[in-house]
Formats: structure tokens, C-alpha cells, sequence
């Protein structure tokens, strides 16, 4: 806390314990799914474009932890919005059981309230005149990050197809 800046702290602390052992959803999500789809692989190597977003993460975070925030309201939104029909889609169209991707269903649920309270969360903490453009620019670049990632994730399932 170099900078006095406490209630940022709080916040990011609060949301640390708030979303720990979120990842044994994606875990357990990895082993039923693996169960279902007997005979496909699952790819193990990193994908360069969720390096390239997790680097952009990191990035923001060094420069100034306040830019962390609008990528988190980013990822809850982005989640809320299409996470719901990113399952069904998995369902529907990829033949994926009902609650594969729990870790999904779940965040899009949780999030919700997230959502609704960002307006409130950034009021409270951040000085937004100084902030407008620096989270625009962090908005921006993380629609092109992602994008980037789906457009990954869809070529390699492409490539594997082949």
C-alpha cells in the first residue's frame, strides 16, 4: 500500500477471497469433460493468444493496479452476456452434457450482481476524470486480446478437424 491507496486494496482482497476455489470448478469442469469426450485431446501447450492476454493483465497491473479494474468489469460482463449461450452452444451444437462448464455457469450467475454493483464499486474508488481514458484504452485492448483468443481457439479447432 506504496500509494495510500486503501480502498483499492480492500477491493482487490475482498475479490481474492470472494473468487477463491473458483478454479475446482474448472478442474472438476476438465475431468467430466474428459469422461465425455473420450478420444479427443485436449490441448496442453499454451496458447499464444491467452499468453499474449494474460501478459496484457500483467502489464496493467505493473503500470497501475487501478487498470486491473475495468478488465475485471470487462470479463464479468463478457461472462454474464455470452456465458450462458457459449453453454448452450456446447450443448447444442458440440453434443457437451448439460453442466460441463459449471465454472462458466457459475461465474455468469455470480456475476450478475458484480455487474449491477461496477458503477458503484468505480464511484467509490476511483478518480474517474483521471481514469476515463487509460480504462477506455484497457477495454479496447481487451475486446482485441479476447477476440484474438476466440479466433485462436476456433483455428486450432479447425486445424484439429483436419
Amino acid at each position: 500500500n506504496k500509494r495510500g491507496d486503501t480502498k483499492l486494496m480492500q477491493y482487490f482482497q475482498d475479490k481474492f477471497v470472494e473468487e477463491s476455489g473458483h478454479d475446482k470448478w474448472a478442474e472438476a469442469d476438465i475431468k467430466r469433460l474428459k469422461k465425455q469426450k473420450k478420444g479427443v485431446s485436449v490441448p496442453t501447450d499454451a496458447d499464444e493468444a491467452m499468453s499474449a492476454l494474460l501478459r496484457g493483465i500483467e502489464g496493467w497491473i505493473q503500470k497501475d493496479p487501478y487498470l486491473y479494474l475495468p478488465y475485471i468489469f470487462f470479463a464479468e460482463y463478457l461472462t454474464v452476456l455470452y456465458g450462458p449461450k457459449m453453454n448452450r452452444a456446447l450443448i447444442e451444437k458440440c453434443g457437451y452434457l448439460p453442466h460441463s462448464m459449471t465454472v462458466v455457469e457459475n461465474h455468469a450467475e455470480l456475476d450478475k450482481e458484480h455487474v449491477n454493483e461496477w458503477e458503484e464499486v468505480i464511484a467509490e474508488i476511483v478518480d474517474e476524470e483521471r481514469y476515463r481514458a487509460a480504462f477506455l484504452e484497457v477495454l479496447q485492448t481487451s475486446v482485441t486480446l479476447h477476440k484474438a483468443f476466440f479466433v485462436s481457439c476456433a483455428q486450432r479447432k479447425l486445424h484439429a478437424a483436419s
